[in-house]
């Protein structure tokens, strides 16, 4: 069952003798009475049961994590109102309240450290100048404790890519020393929203989320893939050789599938191009197939009539579909688009970030790396977000309004 409702896990794990569920440990804590804790494998091979204590020491990980507030630091040195509540947050009766709403005090030193980074953000001072916040800031990601989480989108077959982003975390640990775990939400927008929300550090978005990312002021475009040693690619319309549709104009009755809503190359272009061929994309059925291939085995299937990709995706299904490249056609392919890459949260320290774009960097030179299993990425080049400011302009003049995302 899926549910946001503690209470209808509640409900659900008590009453079935074999049931299991996952939620808060601070709901578990309150129910105690009614359910069983299970012990987890922590990063040391030990069997780890939740408590304030295992929490605090990092002991249970990783599903243990710190919850973070952000303060602008312009607004702590002339709003007092900030500054007050800082106060009360890092104080001894602030510290006191944690406890009684069923969550762990983080690692012994923290509130001090901070405190200590506040008065240097009051004096005037550089928090990172102080030796607590200097320690905090620097120990806070890369830990067993707190690993960097690494979002990937889902934009082919999600076993593959969580196969290959599981590796790609390994070998960076190993690269850099940093304990990194890979993620890959259901959708192009979940990854977007874990870096915008802090529950991850590292995201590789495709182009049009990492555009919508940098305009909400939660992630800083580091790194772009070159593929065939182009860092722009194309997306094309596809149909069945024998479905008749002969144009994009044909396609006003179409059933039309998308990788995802927010795909570059899957939706955001092909609807330009829909409209401008005179196609009312609202009155289209619209089907997401969850990711490229998804949407070549639909229109192979005859599951869409019509469908969008990146140039060319029917190759990745070829194995699965030896007749694909005939059965399924191009009506056209796109505009130029500036390829996808690896954005970061303006929260890594900068030493971090340049830790791992140093090594992603130097792994994508290698022949045969693994970035070229997760995306087809050849290599990673050190581009900045005004790389994608043409693009920008394109969508703009197009009528493409990202805030509409945004709110989404």
């Amino acid at each position: 069952t899926n549910s946001s409702d503690d209470n209808t896990l509640l409900t659900g794990v008590s009453g079935e003798e074999y049931a299991i569920g996952f939620f808060g440990y601070a709901y578990y804590a309150a129910n105690q009475g009614s359910l069983k804790v299970v012990q987890i494998e922590n990063a040391d091979g030990e069997c780890v049961e939740p408590s304030d204590e295992t929490v605090q020491s990092g002991e249970y990980n990783p599903l243990s994590r710190p919850l973070f507030i952000y303060a602008n630091n312009e607004s702590v040195r002339t709003k007092d109102q900030v500054a007050a509540y800082l106060e009360y947050y890092f104080s001894e009766e602030g510290q006191a309240v944690v406890p009684e709403v069923g969550y762990s005090l983080p690692p012994e030193g923290t509130f001090e450290a901070n405190q200590a980074a506040l008065e240097a953000i009051l004096a005037g001072e550089d928090p990172g100048s102080s030796t607590g916040g200097d320690a905090a800031a620097d120990s806070t990601f890369g830990t067993a404790e707190n690993p960097i989480v690494f979002a990937f989108v889902p934009s082919g077959d999600s076993d593959e890519i969580i196969a290959s982003a599981d590796e790609l975390a390994e070998v960076l640990e190993e690269e850099t020393g940093l304990v990194i775990n890979a993620e890959v939400p259901t959708s192009y927008v979940g990854a977007r929203e874990a870096l915008c929300d802090g529950e991850a550090q590292v995201t590789a978005l495709n182009t049009f989320n990492a555009i919508v990312a940098a305009e909400q002021g939660c992630g800083e475009v580091a790194l772009v893939a070159e593929r065939f040693g182009n860092p722009f690619y194309k997306g094309q319309i596809i149909v069945r050789a024998d479905s008749g549709y002969e144009s994009v104009e044909d396609l006003s009755d179409a059933t039309f599938c998308r990788p995802d809503p927010t795909s570059t190359s899957g939706w955001i272009i092909p609807s330009i191009t829909l409209r401008a061929a005179g196609v009312d994309v609202d009155a289209l059925e619209v089907v997401d197939a969850g990711g490229h291939d998804g949407v070549v085995r639909a229109v192979y299937n005859g599951e869409c009539d019509a469908g969008a990709t990146f140039v060319d995706a029917r190759g990745n299904v070829e194995e699965e579909f030896a007749d694909v490249m005939d059965a399924v056609i191009v009506l056209t392919e796109s505009v130029e688009i500036p390829n996808d890459g690896v954005q970061f949260s303006p929260l890594l320290p900068d030493d971090i970030r340049q830790t791992l774009v140093d090594a992603m960097v130097a792994l994508s030179e290698q022949e045969g790396d693994v970035l070229e299993e997760i995306y087809e990425w050849d290599t990673l080049i050190a581009l900045g977000d005004e790389f994608y400011d043409p693009f920008r302009q394109v969508l703009d003049a197009s009528g493409v309004d990202i805030d509409d995302f945004i709110e989404e």
